[in-house]
């Protein structure tokens, strides 16, 4: 896999991510990287020290699983004990988060139940702790 709750008030608003399935305002030096990339077929941004990591995916829509039902399995799965919250965007789109009992690993999955296809994101390490914040800024495509 890949690699805090801070007071945004605008310090992300120099770093834009831009993905195939929405934007995201980022830490400053997290950039895009190819290598991790094309391993995981996500789009990762990762800051030059490594120290964390954000990561961007598709998942389509499964029949009648929501995004909700999604991110529980999704949970269970990956991270025994996480809790599950729900949040939406600045835009309206609905997001449920999935942080991990250390706090080191967020996952959210954005999109509406609707869609065909939902917007997974992966924060993890120093990432992780200002997920909230990004995650508010995400504009889906």
């Amino acid at each position: 896999m890949l690699m805090g709750f801070a007071c945004v008030c605008g310090a992300f608003a120099g770093n834009r991510l831009s993905t195939r399935t929405g934007s995201m305002d980022a830490p400053e030096g997290y950039t895009y990287n190819k290598g991790i990339s094309d391993h995981m077929n996500m789009e990762v941004y990762s800051p030059a020290d490594a120290r964390g990591g954000i990561a961007f995916g598709v998942q389509e829509s499964q029949g009648d699983i929501t995004p909700s039902a999604m991110a529980t399995v999704l949970a269970n799965a990956l991270m025994q004990d996480g809790v599950h919250t729900t949040m939406t965007t600045k835009d309206g789109t609905p997001v449920h988060v999935v942080t991990s009992k250390d706090g080191e690993t967020v996952l959210a999955i954005a999109g509406d139940r609707r869609d065909k296809a939902y917007t997974v994101v992966i924060f993890r390490g120093s990432a992780a702790s200002q997920a909230q914040a990004l995650l508010k800024t995400f504009k889906k495509k």
